[in-house]
């Protein structure tokens, strides 16, 4: 198994086996606040707070057992005959592809919750525990003040988006414009990635859409 996956699972255990104490809530300031780091990446605390994915998993597709199939799709062949002996992605993979979804559009979800955080069961003490980090925030602001204007989170290549990672950014129109405006927004990416956004109308509540680039 990949290192990652044994802690990110670990951790989510934890939460499971002692739900009443919540021993993993600690963890998620070191994962939640930094979408731009992948999901694959080890180090320092921030597998441990990796656990969150997994419990989106399990909220969204409304199986516990998930985990433990995609354990079953890492077993090696050489310890349980017949077993796959997948890499930690593929197996991810196989286990929504059981439930009719990908990968893309459930990473796309998933930084969607990530920033709601309560969406989750227990959102309300997840926020809690990143409060501190000021979250939720966005990496990039801009005001819209013309008729036109271009944000892009990724001005070279030095900046790319690791696979498995994400990124918020933020256009707020002007508040003195005219009450009836269109606006199109273009948003441009690598083709058949998946996506998110929301919109705050004056007067009504925050609305959730899905996008593919």
């Amino acid at each position: 198994e990949n290192h990652w996956i044994r802690e990110a699972t670990a951790t989510w255990l934890e939460d499971v086996a002692l739900d009443e104490f919540n021993p993993n809530h600690p963890l998620l300031p070191f994962f939640v606040p930094v979408p731009r780091r992948s999901l694959l990446e080890p180090g320092g605390l921030y597998e441990y707070g990796a656990f969150l994915f997994f419990q989106f998993l399990t909220e969204r597709y409304g199986d516990v057992n998930m985990v433990r199939e995609i354990w079953e799709a890492m077993a090696a062949p050489e310890a349980i005959p017949g077993a796959p002996g997948l890499d930690s992605g593929p197996a991810i993979e196989a286990g929504l592809a059981a439930r009719d979804s990908e990968l893309s559009q459930a990473w796309a979800e998933f930084l969607l919750w990530r920033y709601r955080l309560r969406k989750f069961e227990e959102g309300v003490a997840y926020t809690e525990a990143v409060s501190h980090r000021d979250w939720p925030r966005v990496m990039r602001s801009t005001r819209v003040r013309a008729e036109s204007c271009r944000l892009s989170s990724d001005d070279d290549n030095r900046n790319r988006l690791p696979a498995l990672s994400g990124d918020y950014v933020a256009l707020q129109p002007h508040r003195r414009g005219p009450a009836r405006t269109n606006a199109r927004l273009t948003v441009r990416g690598p083709a058949g990635a998946d996506g998110f956004y929301l919109m705050k109308l004056r007067g009504t509540p925050v609305s959730e859409h899905s996008l593919t680039f």
